[in-house]
């Protein structure tokens, strides 16, 4: 199975196939690919405005034209103006279009068959709910607050590397005060999500050294590259590295973990959609007795970091933490930081 070229050259293909299949389908009928779906939606929709008929395809006015076009051209529809509104057509089928219904619609359902033989009826179902779930969140207006978003670490990591450094918020306060609400203990194993570069990875393997384990994920290979590169040099052994991204499934055992910490790193992530589950597997890492330890950017200071719009307010970010079924146990105010302490159980 392929799956390293990801998810925009993956659909990429499928639907570069599904094209060439409709086109050798439809050619009998002189049509191609793009007259399929308003072929589909009008069976249903006998009769409804050009603009109505774009909104449903989701795409624009002119795409939606030269597909008209070309199914008026071979008698497939008539366009007629609205009564209601003269600058307006209505499309209505022929009936060579309503002959040829069960065909088209066939032609659709063989494709779709062919697209998912190889899937389980359980895997089709969960496709579907995935894709579903995609098509709902994947606007324009979600795709510029995730652009913003982008552009706001690439920004940060690039300053970060002109300065020799990773992201990191350990200078930005007294980290004893940070190391003071982990309290790692010996034995403990502790998990810094989000890592960077380490500098609370590196604080956390001194105070533990050979009593304890250190696990530094982060979804950047280029910056856990530059931290192994430490490690090694530093001849540390009690850091493990791990790349995964936090809004994913964590490739770490269950009930493994006494202590999570995540600095500064929740803010880039869409909370609304992500925020329950990420939440939900920091628990399941976490030991009964565990804690988890977040640090983020206050409201109020807008003299540097993220935009306002990319803030969490700690109210919101405690509600996250709680549908998941943490507690509240500390609450520290660090000026352009919060720190709040979580535990899994009273």
């Amino acid at each position: 199975m392929n799956t390293k070229n990801g998810i925009f050259l993956t659909l990429r293909n499928i639907v570069k196939q599904m094209k060439i299949m409709l086109d050798n389908e439809l050619s009998g009928f002189r049509l191609n690919h793009s007259c399929m779906m308003p072929l589909v939606i009008l069976y249903n929709n006998d009769g409804i405005n050009q603009e109505k008929l774009a909104s449903l395809l989701g795409v624009n006015k002119s795409n939606t034209s030269r597909a008209l076009n070309q199914l008026e051209k071979h008698g497939y529809i008539k366009k007629i103006k609205s009564i209601d509104d003269k600058r307006a057509y209505e499309i209505f089928l022929t009936n060579e279009a309503k002959e040829i219904e069960n065909n088209i619609i066939q032609i659709k359902e063989n494709i779709e068959n062919a697209l998912t033989y190889c899937l389980s009826p359980k895997e089709n179902s969960q496709l579907l709910q995935l894709l579903s779930k995609l098509n709902t969140f994947f606007t324009q207006e979600h795709y510029l607050k995730v652009k913003n978003k982008t552009c706001h670490i690439m920004n940060n990591q690039t300053q970060s590397n002109k300065n020799h450094s990773g992201p990191t918020s350990f200078n930005m306060q007294d980290h004893s005060i940070i190391f003071e609400q982990l309290n790692l203990l010996k034995g403990m194993t502790f998990l810094d999500f989000g890592c960077g570069l380490g500098d609370y990875t590196l604080h956390a393997s001194k105070i533990l050294k050979d009593n304890g384990i250190i696990i530094a994920a982060d979804k950047s290979r280029a910056l856990l590259n530059r931290l192994k590169d430490i490690i090694k040099e530093k001849k540390i052994q009690n850091i493990d590295t791990i790349q995964c991204d936090i809004n994913s499934k964590f490739p770490i055992y269950s009930n493994s973990v006494n202590v999570c910490l995540i600095s500064t790193v929740l803010h880039c992530i869409d909370m609304e959609t992500f925020g329950k589950y990420i939440f939900e597997e920091v628990k399941r890492v976490l030991t009964g007795d565990g804690i988890l330890v977040i640090i983020d950017c206050n409201v109020d200071d807008l003299t540097k970091g993220p935009p306002i719009e990319m803030r969490i307010p700690p109210e919101t970010m405690e509600e996250y933490a709680k549908q998941a079924g943490f507690i509240k146990t500390a609450f520290i105010n660090m000026g352009f930081n919060y720190l709040i302490k979580f535990s899994v159980k009273e």
